[in-house]
């Protein structure tokens, strides 16, 4: 006969009421003919999912749809974070002592309440989905040990591993990813992905903010080939007679090509100085954007 999981899970935690169960206690209030382990820890991970059951140090136990909200992660700072309802999207603000370790785009089960004031504030019951791991951060020396301090996390320093035996240096900037979670984000153990040295230089930050976010400065051979192309300026001069323009006579039709070429040259030639430029240039957005259309 096949088991409902789920059913069975949802009347042992509907019987024990508000008493949360640990684990072993409903494993063993469910075990019987023909249980599988496997699809017992299934079915208790499916229902976190979905948020019909929640999970803390005290135990399992159902979730009242009327008492916690559905919500994701989506910013947070040194001392407080930010969820969105999933429902409604509506942010609520969350205190960083009620955040429990939560890390941005985790889906979590928030408590509401009404705040002092005019937004919505929330305390983070349980942590429903994980997906957060790289993030950025700099190197603090405490008491002569190495940590790292989150550039958008929270304000304590986090302990790390180096499996990668890399050259670190208090100052450096770096990239790193979770391995282990505790209940506060400075219970938090990662462990460093790669070092751009000192943070003091724009594009050291540049480049760890480019990793995390999956870019690259190397730009691939169609880029390269298009850049090429546009720089052009025999072709140029011929498409200019055929061209429609509506700028002023104040302003040179010439110059917004000019400009373009202008800038996939520097991009070509100049790959580190752009990397350089991304955090002290208010240009640069336009001019990355044009390096990968």
């Amino acid at each position: 006969m096949k088991l409902d999981y789920r059913k069975i899970i949802y009347s042992k935690l509907k019987k024990a009421g508000k008493k949360p169960l640990t684990f072993k206690e409903l494993l063993r209030s469910c075990r019987g003919k023909g249980f599988e382990f496997e699809k017992f820890t299934k079915a208790v991970d499916k229902m976190k999912k979905n948020g019909e059951i929640m999970e803390n140090k005290f135990g399992i136990r159902l979730v009242d749809p009327k008492k916690f909200v559905k919500c994701e992660v989506v910013r947070l700072n040194k001392t407080y974070g930010f969820v969105k309802n999933l429902d409604t999207d509506e942010e609520i603000f969350v205190v960083g002592k009620y955040l429990k370790g939560a890390m941005p785009h985790d889906i979590v089960l928030v408590r509401t309440f009404k705040g002092e004031g005019a937004c919505t504030e929330g305390e983070v019951m349980s942590i429903v989905e994980e997906n957060f791991a790289k993030f950025t951060g700099e190197l603090v020396s405490e008491f002569g040990v190495l940590k790292i301090v989150p550039d958008m996390l929270s304000k304590y320093a986090m302990t790390f591993e180096n499996p990668m035996r890399l050259e670190l240096h208090e100052g450096d900037k770096v990239v790193a990813q979770v391995t282990k979670r505790g209940n506060r984000h400075s219970e938090h153990v990662c462990e460093i992905v790669s070092s751009y040295g000192s943070s003091m230089k724009a594009s050291a930050c540049a480049m760890s903010v480019l990793e995390v976010n999956g870019l690259t400065p190397v730009f691939p051979g169609e880029v390269i080939y298009e850049a090429r192309e546009v720089s052009d300026y025999s072709r140029i001069k011929e498409e200019i007679p055929n061209r429609l323009t509506f700028v002023t006579s104040r302003y040179s039709p010439l110059t917004a090509q000019i400009q373009k070429i202008s800038t996939m040259q520097f991009l070509l030639n100049e790959p580190k100085q752009v990397i350089f430029l991304a955090f002290t240039l208010p240009t640069f957005p336009t001019m990355f954007s044009l390096s990968h259309s």
